[in-house]
């Protein structure tokens, strides 16, 4: 919680509306940390490295989708609806297609839902 103010001080400033955005999602990457290390003290080994390296990937994914729709927004032509409308879009088929490019086991368990 503490991280968490100090960075929203931090990022708001420079960033604005998102720099509060990131300042959060850094401080529960944080707890996200802390907790697992927690968990492993208490439990021992729980598979921490395909945790981790399924995490890789979907941040990977994740950075890169986030770049695109910042692009998109910022460089479309269009209004803001239509800016907002078509960086979403994109940036969750980027998402999708980076995570079936790594083959990201959660994608196929997704998708396996829907093909039931």
């Amino acid at each position: 919680m503490i991280l968490h103010v100090i960075l929203c001080l931090i990022l708001m400033s420079p960033m604005g509306v998102g720099g509060l955005a990131l300042a959060t999602s850094a401080a529960a990457y944080f707890n996200l940390g802390l907790m697992i290390l927690l968990i492993k003290k208490r439990l021992g080994g729980f598979g921490f490295e395909r945790i981790l390296l399924s995490g890789s990937k979907s941040a990977a994914g994740a950075a890169f989708a986030a770049f695109a729709a910042w692009f998109i927004a910022e460089s479309a032509p269009f209004g803001i609806f239509i800016n907002t409308f078509l960086a979403i879009v994109a940036a969750l088929g980027l998402f999708l297609a980076f995570a079936k490019l790594l083959k990201s086991e959660e994608l196929n368990l997704a998708l396996g839902v829907f093909k039931r």
